[in-house]
């Protein structure tokens, strides 16, 4: 029989898809390059402890419909008093994509800031929320569901 050809077609065959999995795989993949990595790692660490001495929170809605709309969200420190007067900036995109949108959110008081935001289509989108207060700045991010 003829089962040393099929042996190796069978072979040939599954590195074949293996090459070329790679082969896709380094042709598209995204590549973040940071000019120093020390320094980069460095900060991140300096940033994520001030983030967690401050113990500031912010919460936004898990869902939303397409289309333009209010979003609104509150912003409070460790012991939930309101975040009043603080600069609030957000960001969305749909996860997958690269068209970013920035709304600056306007103050409600009491903590809440709201921004008139625009959901093209349905699915994921990422959320990140800069709120600055007096020299210090933390961002959250968070995924909102858009039905």
């Amino acid at each position: 029989m003829r089962y040393n050809i099929l042996i190796i077609a069978i072979l040939l065959g599954g590195m074949g898809i293996i090459g070329a999995s790679i082969a896709v795989g380094v042709a598209t993949r995204d590549v973040e390059v940071v000019d120093n990595a020390y320094e980069a790692g460095l900060k991140f660490d300096q940033v994520r402890k001030r983030t967690e001495e401050l113990g500031w929170k912010v919460e936004l809605p898990r869902s939303l419909s397409k289309g333009e709309g209010g979003l609104e969200l509150t912003a409070v420190d460790r012991s939930g008093a309101a975040l009043s007067d603080a600069q609030v900036t957000l960001r969305t995109f749909k996860l997958g994509t690269r068209a970013v949108q920035t709304y600056q959110c306007a103050n409600r008081g009491g903590g809440r800031y709201a921004a008139t935001v625009r959901f093209d289509s349905a699915g994921a989108w990422s959320a990140q929320v800069q709120v600055a207060l007096k020299g210090d700045s933390v961002l959250f991010e968070n995924t909102i569901s858009v039905q």
